[in-house]
């Protein structure tokens, strides 16, 4: 025998050891246990799961509107650049050092921009800065962006590092001299990544990656830790740098409520169960008690070999019909019990009669006279036989 036929066959055991009152009890309290807690799980499972996915949909909601917010912001910032970029002036003030004193940089150092410590430079066509809003002069002569700009004479925008080793957005525009339309330098935009996003909350995180999945931008906490939007792509006006804007909350906090929910269902279900005991008691007793009662009245019975009382159960239920029937059936038992008791004393008053007149009979013979049993024991003998 395994563990599992002990298991079952030790239950039977106990169960078969309750009375009626308690296996009723047992099998209610069970039963509604059973289906209280299986519906608390199935409850706590949805609502998990539709948590879940409303969050992941305001995490996607959330995240396309942080997404184009980004993109007017990026619009904004380089929208200023390429009309700064396009002005006459900065084309002459790149030919002229005290025109580039006078005019470009008090503008540089003026200008306003959205993301903090944006480099705003404007560079010669060897890549030496002119004029800038840093507090040092940038050199872009090996800059890739700036060379491929100069070479195309079209905008360029790459991720790249800067002078201090951070990552960066960096966008180059023309600046075209139009009296021969050729390229004489260049106005440089430079967004560290880091000021594109604001910091992360306890509870929300955002992030950037480039198109090879790689963090550029932002913190990107574990997976299992928190509930991720899609992935949503970051446009930009040129260039071949694709962005991908990501948004998250943190589980734990998002399934809060859920819990709190939890806490609740169990509280009901332990209040479901507590009412459930009382109920189950009064119901037991109101099951069993005719039975009780029933089986009372059969020891009764037992004990004196007649039936003596009758049952007292007015109810028109099954008990009812049950105790109508014992009633009848106990009615004509004592009849025939009054029956029996009338014939045995007829019986028995017939045959002292009979032995009576048999004693006279044999005492009234003159000569010794008796009767012997066929185990040849004595029975009646008279006067003479002395």
């Amino acid at each position: 025998m395994n563990l599992y036929q002990k298991l079952i066959h030790t239950l039977e055991y106990k169960f078969s050891q309750f009375s009626l009152r308690g296996k009723i009890s047992f099998v209610l309290i069970s039963s509604v246990s059973i289906v209280c807690g299986l519906g608390m799980l199935a409850s706590y499972i949805s609502t998990r799961y539709l948590i879940v996915n409303y969050t992941h949909e305001l995490l996607n909601s959330k995240a396309e509107l942080g997404q184009r917010e980004l993109e007017i912001r990026l619009s904004a910032e380089i929208q200023s650049a390429t009309e700064f970029s396009n002005n006459f002036i900065t084309a002459n003030a790149l030919a002229d050092t005290q025109e580039s004193e006078l005019y470009l940089a008090p503008f540089l150092k003026n200008q306003k921009h959205v993301f903090a410590g944006t480099g705003f430079t404007v560079a010669d066509y060897r890549g030496r800065s002119i004029a800038s809003n840093l507090s040092y002069k940038p050199y872009y002569g090996n800059s890739l962006t700036y060379a491929a700009m100069m070479k195309s004479g079209m905008a360029q925008v790459r991720i790249q590092e800067n002078d201090r080793h951070e990552k960066s957005l960096v966008i180059a525009l023309p600046v075209e001299y139009r009296l021969t339309n050729q390229v004489e330098g260049g106005v440089v935009l430079e967004i560290p990544l880091k000021s594109m996003l604001l910091d992360n909350t306890k509870d929300n995180f955002h992030w950037l990656v480039d198109d090879t999945g790689a963090l550029i931008a932002g913190k990107q906490p574990h997976s299992g830790d928190v509930i991720v939007s899609s992935a949503h792509a970051v446009s930009l006006p040129f260039g071949n740098v694709q962005l991908k804007y990501f948004l998250a909350r943190d589980r734990a906090a998002a399934l809060q409520k859920n819990d709190a929910l939890l806490f609740g269902y169990l509280s009901i279900a332990l209040a479901a169960i507590a009412g459930l005991l009382v109920f189950a008691r009064f119901s037991a007793r109101y099951i069993s008690g005719p039975l009780e009662y029933l089986s009372k009245i059969a020891h009764e019975i037992t004990s004196s070999g007649r039936p003596q009382s009758r049952i007292n159960i007015e109810s028109k239920d099954e008990y009812g019909a049950l105790a109508e029937a014992f009633n009848t059936m106990f009615a004509r038992l004592s009849d025939v019990y009054e029956d029996l008791e009338a014939r045995v004393k007829a019986r028995t008053s017939e045959l002292e009669n009979a032995r009576n007149l048999l004693h006279e009979a044999v005492g009234s013979t003159t000569h010794g006279f008796c009767i012997f049993d066929q185990q040849d024991r004595l029975l009646v003998f008279n006067e003479a036989y002395r």
